[in-house]
């Protein structure tokens, strides 16, 4: 309540906290019917290997893999799993989604009142105005094809989280934009629970993360396992 949706379909809310104890306390009051869990096992830990890893920049990429290796040093099994060789159509698809259902969300207040958009809002909802009713369609099924694939995998290898960079990089220069969106992108597509513990800086001080991929609906398990692997990295 009290957002201003842009697409239902894609839409996640989330929230900051200074470590992931705190995420403990606040999750129950924003989520119904949350259940706390204390982990039975470590996580097996899953890389999603394939074109959608290569977004990541160098640096960013090599801090990952630098981050990686300081939790198998500390004892955790990491595998890397060939996953999402479609990416660029996940990518598309995703874009269809949130440009249509923006347009549709926004249909009767930007006719009036476009000049107040943002100039990338704006064009997000022109676009999406092109799109037709079977474009959005397809897109919206391939929302379930990828999380059915996800969860496939994470069977198959016996996955319990997977790992990957929270950014293609450190932050962005300015405040003109919040950065490229795509490391978030398939996970926020699926639909499935994330979360991002801070790893480190790069040279010039700029933060840099790692980000916890859940399975569907499985936010209570990602935030409990979210404690042990920030209490590894933080030493």
């Amino acid at each position: 309540e009290g957002i201003i949706p842009v697409s239902p379909a894609a839409d996640h809310v989330g929230f900051f906290v200074p470590q992931a104890a705190d995420a403990q306390i606040v999750a129950p009051l924003l989520c119904r019917d949350w259940q706390p869990l204390t982990p039975e096992h470590s996580p097996f830990l899953g890389i999603p290997d394939g074109p959608y890893l290569a977004h990541a920049s160098p640096e960013g990429l090599a801090h990952f893999e630098a981050t990686c290796r300081r939790l198998v040093d500390a004892g955790f099994s990491i595998k890397s799993v060939s996953i999402m060789p479609d990416f660029d159509l996940i990518y598309e698809r995703h874009n269809i989604i949130v440009a249509a259902e923006a347009a549709q969300t926004h249909k009767d207040w930007y006719p009036g009142n476009s000049n107040l958009y943002h100039a990338k809002t704006a064009e997000l909802i022109e676009r999406g105005r092109q799109i037709g009713e079977q474009a959005l369609k397809e897109a919206r099924q391939g929302q379930t094809s990828l999380r059915d694939s996800l969860a496939e995998a994470m069977d198959k290898h016996g996955i319990d989280l997977w790992l990957s960079p929270s950014a293609v990089g450190p932050a962005p220069k300015g405040l003109e934009s919040t950065g490229d969106p795509v490391m978030n992108l398939p996970w926020t597509h699926a639909g499935v629970p994330t979360i991002t513990l801070p790893t480190g800086f790069n040279a010039n001080g700029l933060p840099l993360g790692l980000q916890l991929t859940g399975r569907w609906y499985g936010d209570e398990d990602l935030l409990a396992w979210a404690l042990l692997l920030e209490q590894t990295l933080k030493t």
